[in-house]
C-alpha cells in the first residue's frame, strides 16, 4: 500500500519544524554555527509548501 501524499508531507513538515526549533534553541544558547543549516531548513521547508499549495 502506498503512502498518501498528504501524510508524507505531514511528517516531512513537523520534523522539519522540530528541527528549525532544536536549531533555533541551539543558536539561542550562544552556538553561532546553528545560523547556517536555520536558515537552509526554513528556505526549504518554504519551498515544499509553496509547491504543495500549487497541486
Amino acid at each position: 500500500m502506498r503512502t498518501p501524499l498528504l501524510l508524507k508531507v505531514a511528517w516531512v513538515y513537523l520534523a522539519a519544524t522540530e528541527a528549525i526549533s532544536v536549531l533555533e534553541n541551539l543558536r539561542d544558547a550562544g552556538i553561532e554555527q546553528a545560523a547556517s543549516p536555520l536558515d537552509f531548513l526554513r528556505s526549504r521547508l518554504g519551498v515544499m509548501l509553496e509547491r504543495f499549495k500549487n497541486k
